[in-house]
């Protein structure tokens, strides 16, 4: 059993986020449908008219939708980050108080399950 782990506020925070997001492509899909549709329209109409300025910048939005949402995954990491250790410092404490109980139980000769 892992002990109480002290996290900030932002982590608690990045965690509950963490907790309430739904799973799952249509569910992110749905998300993400209202800054690709008209990006992706815009590109099928230069596509259709042959226009090579509609589809240059319907590429560079994709681009920067891509680039933005890179930056935002980085930002997430860096937060998440620091949760994981902290849960994995728990979680070695934990191990660690019980190999010692078992230690202590096979040095006073009780039988162990």
């Amino acid at each position: 059993m892992i002990g109480m782990i002290e996290l900030t506020e932002e982590e608690r925070s990045y965690v509950a986020q963490g907790a309430a997001a739904k799973a799952g492509f249509l569910s992110m899909l749905a998300v993400w449908l209202p800054y690709l549709g008209p990006v992706v329209l815009f590109g099928a109409y230069g596509i259709a008219i042959r226009d090579l300025t509609a589809i240059a910048l319907a590429f560079a939005s994709l681009l920067g939708l891509n680039l933005w949402w890179i930056h935002s995954q980085s930002r997430s990491a860096a937060q998440f980050r620091p949760v994981c250790m902290k849960v994995l410092a728990a979680a070695s404490r934990s191990s660690a108080v019980a190999l010692a109980s078992d230690d202590a139980r096979a040095a006073d000769g009780a039988q162990q399950p």
